[in-house]
């Protein structure tokens, strides 16, 4: 697929879709609503309920209607790449980790100044088991934020095995 039609299309034609990898799609956006149904993203959360992995890497458009939608369509989804997507917002990625709490894998490096302590505070309280976080050149993140991430419970199984932070600024 090469944008919005075609990711409608896939999701159409696959209900049972588990897994894609949709990165450097630079003509996905978040989708809307055309007078058959909806477009991109948004078409896609609603035909593929069995998604677990979904990568959007260098999908610029990509901004908080798509991250509501996934949190919508794709509740047991296990890993979210997100990287150089530099439109998201605060508000979808906690959406995105309120509904997802299955999530063990995320990836928002280099997606700029929508990654904010708020945001880790959401990762922190809702995704217990993540396992692997990107943040690579999240300048917007303090001490503060990394510290929401820690495990409060005494069950150290869950602790985080790779974070990625950016370097101190």
């Amino acid at each position: 697929p090469s944008g919005d039609v075609g990711v409608r299309q896939l999701g159409q034609g696959c209900a049972r879709l588990a897994k894609l990898d949709a990165s450097g799609l630079f003509l996905l956006t978040d989708g809307m609503k055309r007078e058959f149904g909806f477009e991109g993203l948004q078409a896609l959360s609603g035909c593929c309920p069995e998604m677990k992995d979904l990568h959007l890497n260098g999908c610029f458009q990509v901004s908080t209607l798509a991250l509501k939608s996934i949190a919508k369509g794709f509740r047991d989804l296990r890993s979210l790449a997100l990287g150089s997507c530099p439109n998201l917002t605060a508000e979808g990625l906690v959406s995105v980790t309120h509904a997802c709490e299955g999530l063990t894998r995320l990836s928002l490096a280099h997606c700029g100044d929508c990654v904010t302590d708020e945001c880790l505070k959401a990762v922190g309280r809702h995704c217990a088991r993540m396992r692997i976080l990107d943040l690579t050149d999240c300048d917007q993140i303090t001490e503060k934020g990394v510290r929401a991430l820690i495990p409060t419970h005494a069950d150290r199984d869950d602790e985080p095995e790779q974070l990625a932070l950016p370097p101190p600024g």
